[in-house]
């Protein structure tokens, strides 16, 4: 029942999955965070901050150099039932299936979200379920196999956990490295 809404491309269920999977596009989390990060080293907002969102890009960019070159590795085409709707891909690396990008940056996500976010306890669960949730949907619409969504959601907890021990002195380092670009540090850190 639910795998044949997944499928009919003119489900509501389909739809959600769909608005799911817009929602961890590499490509959409890459502009949108890069753009805040940019201003927040420009404009020297707090320290912490500042980390924070290197810490974001370097995981961002890490996950997907790191699904991009196993999907260019390993090339296992995406289950037959794929319907092809999948908006802004990659064309090199999208087309395959393994690993799930979508699961790897949703668990990456909220490993990232768990160590800096200040959340209510109510929330904090439903954190730590969405890349299962999010795997799920991969699954249902038929982009991935399970075994695709098991190694993005492997992959995205280790890249989660390795990208935080990133050192505090890059946020100066980055500075000191592009003035151009994120403006002199006089100002210092605050």
């Amino acid at each position: 029942m639910i795998l044949d809404d997944a499928l009919d491309p003119h489900s509501d269920l389909r739809y959600i999955f769909l608005f799911m999977e817009w929602s961890m596009h590499g490509a959409l989390w890459l502009i949108f965070s890069s753009f805040i990060f940019l201003v927040s080293m420009r404009y020297s907002f707090s320290l912490i901050t500042r980390y924070e969102l290197t810490v974001l890009i370097l995981g961002l960019c890490v996950d997907l150099i790191i699904v991009g070159v196993v999907k260019g590795i390993v090339r296992r085409p995406r289950p037959p039932f794929d319907i092809k709707d999948q908006l802004y891909e990659a064309p090199l690396v999208d087309k395959f299936s393994f690993p799930s990008g979508h699961s790897s940056r949703g668990a990456m996500l909220s490993i990232l979200c768990l160590k800096f976010c200040s959340l209510p306890h109510f929330i904090i669960p439903f954190v730590k379920l969405f890349p299962f949730v999010l795997g799920a949907s991969r699954i249902c619409i038929g982009r991935h196999y399970v075994s695709d969504v098991i190694m993005g959601l492997l992959l995205g907890y280790a890249e989660g956990n390795f990208v935080q021990y990133l050192p505090l002195y890059t946020v100066d380092l980055l500075k000191q490295m592009f003035p151009l670009i994120f403006g002199s540090n006089e100002q210092g850190n605050t």
